[in-house]
């Protein structure tokens, strides 16, 4: 089993542990860096849709990778490990500095931190800051944005290694994380990965149940922690959640599992 999660967009260097590992994808990562810093600063300001004050900050980023592509072997100890690295309401939530041993090494072995810039990341791969969505259109090669780069190279990564694949990102992410999990087995003849996505919603209105970006955020963090310091191992077991939510079986469905605020 391994669960995926969205990356965040504010993102710092310090970390309470060092990194351990490159980025697996790190040969098509260069790519995405070439291409980004082959654009001019008003192309990739037009590319990141932020203000001038965001843009300057992300232009000290592409500077670094400009200079010399920053993951690489001689660099490791400079780099910061991918959990550490990220610092949006989701990783707030589940503020993985103040995990245990054990659970942080339940993370490691299951945890997976999709990014348009690299792939997929363990909690431990160590990178450097940058500022990249996925949904970005950036050309790489002949390939005209990070969807059509990455294919279904990210779903197959993770089919070769576990059964089960919880999904906690963002559609933005997710989109690019399972692409070609609803065919079937590839040309090896292998099995796919299942899917159980986890959605949380703060009540129901006319039906039909309401979800809040920033309260969403928070709860995958507080889910992803819970089951690090719970140990779960089965996908059933995923419906016992109740850190704030509570499984709510009207509304899920096979493959698709909500959770309602309580109270």
């Amino acid at each position: 089993m391994r669960f995926i999660i969205s990356p965040a967009k504010t993102m710092v260097e310090e970390s309470p542990l060092p990194a351990r590992a490159l980025p697996r994808f790190c040969q098509q990562a260069r790519q995405v860096s070439d291409a980004l810093c082959a654009l001019d600063p008003a192309q990739r300001q037009r590319l990141w849709g932020c203000s001038d004050k965001l843009a300057a900050q992300a232009e000290r980023f592409v500077g670094r990778y400009a200079q010399a592509f920053p993951c690489a072997p001689a660099n490791l100890a400079a780099l910061t490990p991918a959990l550490f690295a990220y610092d949006g309401l989701q990783y707030q939530s589940l503020s993985a500095a103040t995990l245990s041993e054990a659970a942080l090494k339940y993370l490691e072995d299951r945890l997976l931190i999709v990014s348009g810039m690299f792939g997929l990341l363990r909690p431990f791969d160590g990178i450097a800051p940058y500022r990249l969505e996925m949904q970005a259109r950036l050309q790489v090669g002949q390939h005209a944005n990070l969807y059509r780069f990455w294919g279904d190279s990210l779903f197959r990564a993770l089919s070769a290694e576990c059964d089960t694949v919880v999904n906690l990102a963002s559609q933005e992410y997710a989109r690019a994380a399972l692409a070609g999990s609803d065919e079937e087995g590839d040309e090896t003849g292998r099995e796919k990965a299942r899917v159980v996505s986890c959605a949380f919603y703060e009540g129901v209105r006319d039906g039909k149940p309401v979800q809040r970006a920033p309260f969403a955020k928070k709860a995958r963090g507080s889910f992803v922690r819970w089951c690090a310091e719970s140990g779960i191992d089965d996908p059933a077991q995923l419906t016992s959640f109740d850190w704030g939510y509570r499984h709510a079986p009207d509304l899920s469905r096979p493959g698709a599992l909500a959770f309602l605020r309580c109270g």
